[in-house]
């Protein structure tokens, strides 16, 4: 993950990163230390986020907010609508799975995006792990299949086989507007789902 990250912002170019759940901003300290760009990032959780604020405090371009995500992104729409944006997913760990929000959101505010959602299930390698929350959903494109045909949204997943990653070997997707397509293209740690 932390190479497509470096990849995407090789390619992408963006003006600034949004990560939803910022946990206990380690994350989040690595996405500013490798892009020096401005951050915008969401807790929910108090301790999480007073512990994530001390952590990322010698930091001048994060700034992280006690909220939840929705409420986040929709405070940031005039901020970030003429901007490229970097989006990272990963505020599903209670029993509110904002993830179908979120992507609404990110696509009124922008038509030029990358989004990458962590824990998110590889269909075609199960050596990643992925999050399934029962009766409120499995992060998988089954999930967002609906929000994929209504925005006509690119798919891509890591081109490194679970056996080769190291770490928690967690999943993760891309998606892209299809006006970002091209740049996708060219990043060879990523494939286009068929």
């Amino acid at each position: 993950r932390k190479v497509i990250f470096v990849d995407c912002l090789k390619f992408f170019k963006p003006d600034t990163i949004v990560e939803t759940g910022t946990h206990i901003g380690e994350t989040t300290a690595y996405m500013a230390k490798e892009s020096n760009l401005p951050i915008h990032t969401s807790e929910i959780d108090e301790r999480y986020y007073s512990y994530a604020k001390l952590r990322c405090q010698n930091f001048d371009n994060i700034n992280i907010y006690n909220n939840s995500s929705d409420v986040m992104l929709e405070g940031l729409r005039s901020e970030l609508k003429d901007k490229r944006v970097f989006y990272y997913l990963d505020a599903h760990f209670f029993d509110d799975l904002p993830l179908k929000r979120e992507i609404e959101i990110i696509h009124k505010i922008s038509k030029s995006y990358f989004i990458m959602i962590d824990d998110f299930q590889v269909i075609d390698d199960a050596g990643y792990g992925y999050d399934n929350y029962g009766k409120n959903g499995v992060l998988s494109i089954n999930y967002i299949k609906d929000l994929v045909e209504k925005y006509d949204l690119q798919i891509f997943f890591p081109v490194m086989k679970s056996e080769d990653e190291t770490g928690y070997k967690r999943g993760s997707i891309i998606i892209t507007s299809l006006e970002e397509v091209s740049k996708v293209a060219d990043i060879a740690t990523l494939r286009k789902v068929k």
